[in-house]
């Protein structure tokens, strides 16, 4: 492992980053571990909040993934039909050249 002087300036903010990430989840935690009362349609649950947080975040960040990866497989499809289309529409010339390569065989 390289130590502190010998990592660039990415390896750093990224290390920093998650010391930090790392310090405000531990404060997050200790401050919201204490249970509640949940409420979902006819059930009345005790739960830890800090899993209620979480799980909103699962939650969420799985809502947007799906979302995300349907537009991008809308997307490639769309980049797939006009990549067909721009084929279909060059094929012609290749064949019109063709066409004149041989009528210039055929004259001589």
């Amino acid at each position: 492992m390289k130590n502190w002087n010998e990592l660039n300036i990415i390896e750093k903010a990224k290390l920093i980053s998650l010391g930090t990430s790392i310090i405000l989840l531990t404060i997050l935690v200790i401050q919201n571990y204490k249970a509640v009362q949940l409420s979902i349609f006819f059930w009345d649950l005790n739960v830890s909040l800090i899993l209620l947080i979480a799980l909103s975040g699962a939650l969420g960040f799985t809502i947007s993934y799906l979302k995300d990866s349907i537009k991008f497989k809308r997307m490639k499809s769309e980049m797939e039909e006009i990549k067909n289309a721009k084929q279909a529409v060059e094929r012609p010339q290749v064949v019109s050249e063709t066409r004149d390569v041989v009528e210039d065989i055929d004259e001589d």
